[in-house]
């Protein structure tokens, strides 16, 4: 199976234009090869020292633009869009934490005081349902940076195989 068509298949939904756009840096990737020969042709075909060829005056003006500088800005608006949202879940999971570490001392104390331990149960099996479910979502996180750091390794390796400069040790 190709990755392009394992990452659609475990995208979680809700995050779904979080993920890296696997598809979008591997068509600039294929622009880019496809230049590159049609650069070659044209450069091949060339007969005369004096004046240009048409074929290369009009190859110019079919190329759509797509530059080596088009697929980095592209990375990395794609990595800055990644780490934001990681950012942004990480922090939501540490208030969360910080939350029930602080109801957590409240039932301390209140213990000390409190005889009433039909309460403190009932708040300790929900203090345990919110850690779980804040675990989940820890995990899911862990899922979808895994998926993405794949995602960028395998877009730079593809890069690196079909163009000639290489990048992926820089990234």
């Amino acid at each position: 199976m190709k990755f392009g068509e394992k990452l659609i298949q475990l995208k979680f939904p809700e995050w779904e234009s979080y993920y890296i756009d696997y598809n979008m840096l591997g068509d600039i990737i294929t622009e880019l090869e496809s230049n590159t020969r049609t650069e070659i042709d044209v450069e091949e075909r060339i007969t005369s020292l004096t004046t240009q060829s048409p074929l290369k005056n009009n190859n110019k003006n079919n190329i759509n633009n797509i530059t080596q500088e088009t697929f980095y800005t592209a990375i990395e608006k794609e990595m800055s869009k990644i780490d934001r949202f990681t950012h942004l879940k990480v922090s939501a999971i540490r208030q969360k934490l910080q939350d029930i570490d602080k109801r957590l001392e409240t039932m301390n104390n209140n213990n000390d005081t409190n005889t009433d331990n039909k309460n403190l149960n009932g708040s300790q099996d929900d203090l345990r349902i919110e850690v779980n479910e804040i675990a989940e979502s820890f995990l899911q996180l862990e899922k979808y940076v895994n998926l993405n750091f794949t995602g960028f390794h395998k877009i730079l390796k593809k890069h690196d195989k079909r163009l000639t400069n290489q990048c992926k040790a820089f990234y």
